[in-house]
């Protein structure tokens, strides 16, 4: 037992019912797309998938190859677990269990069947995971078969991992840079970050689309009391499974978009291998330290 994502996309293009027909073709015939639902008038594909073996890449660029203009809806990820539950014996029992989960943070919808023994359980990955949600349930003092939200059984597929390059002002010393570290590692689904004080304040972060985006990153900058301007984002291709932590390198700082003509991180920088550096302390071209750390709180495992 897996758990499920759902997510939308806003499609442009969509002119009749053979543009939503064409897209729901394409998507359907791809293994582990679940369920799709295209809405002409509102522009819309809503798409539930296995986490294991597709991922949110996969469904733009499908959707890309029918003719269509295609951006997922930032936020809108949902995962999805059918749970089997014991020891239920009656509607109390339901009553129970769906109260708890509707309390739980992150739950957005909740479906429990006394005869086939099952919890239907939706909830946003960014306030919750899939084992809070079995705590709850066990916490009512039933047992429950619990899913893994990453298959670990399976073979490592082609994930994307966005680079974020943003531009810090205000930051004035050593002391900041912690500040800023400590505030995007706090944020859920940033996968690594390194931040420069000098020459000119730069906090480079990479991030799980499925869990977080560009605007969150400076968010959380900006409420650890600096200013945040993005300057780029690109994605890099990572041949292992989703979940991984990687880390981003946090040298050569120096190439920055001044000097890189407006590429993103340079190309070097785009397409070499992410490097797990643990909580290491990097320094960087220009002398000064660049504090780098790793998570795993892209995707619950």
């Amino acid at each position: 037992m897996s758990v499920s994502g759902k997510q939308r996309w806003r499609v442009q293009g969509m002119t009749c019912q053979s543009c939503v027909r064409a897209i729901e073709s394409a998507l359907s015939d791809k293994d582990g797309i679940q369920a799709v639902c295209v809405s002409l008038e509102d522009n819309q594909a809503t798409v539930t998938y296995a986490l294991a073996t597709v991922t949110e890449q996969m469904v733009t660029e499908a959707i890309e190859d029918c003719g269509f203009d295609v951006q997922v809806e930032a936020g809108s990820l949902r995962h999805i677990a059918m749970l089997g539950v014991h020891g239920m014996t009656c509607q109390s029992c339901v009553r129970s269990i769906t109260s708890v989960l509707n309390d739980t943070s992150g739950v957005t919808s909740v479906s429990v069947e006394l005869e086939a023994e099952q919890a239907t359980v939706e909830w946003n990955p960014e306030l919750t995971d899939v084992h809070r949600v079995v705590e709850a349930i066990t916490g009512c003092g039933f047992d429950v078969d619990e899913p893994s939200e990453r298959s670990s059984a399976g073979p490592s597929i082609v994930t994307t991992v966005m680079l974020a390059q943003v531009r810090v002002d205000g930051m004035t010393c050593q002391s900041c840079v912690r500040s800023v570290t400590a505030a995007l590692r706090a944020t859920a689904g940033v996968l690594d970050a390194a931040v420069e004080l000098e020459p000119q304040g730069w906090a480079r972060v990479s991030y799980d689309p499925h869990q977080t985006d560009a605007k969150s990153v400076m968010e959380a900058i900006e409420a650890a009391g600096f200013d945040a301007a993005l300057d780029s984002v690109t994605d890099v291709e990572s041949d292992t499974a989703l979940g991984s932590t990687s880390a981003i390198q946090s040298a050569d700082f120096a190439n920055t978009p001044d000097t890189m003509d407006g590429r993103a991180f340079g190309s070097d920088h785009a397409t070499q291998p992410l490097l797990d550096m643990q909580g290491a302390r990097a320094h960087s071209g220009s002398g000064e330290a660049a504090y780098s750390f790793s998570s795993n709180k892209s995707g619950e495992t």
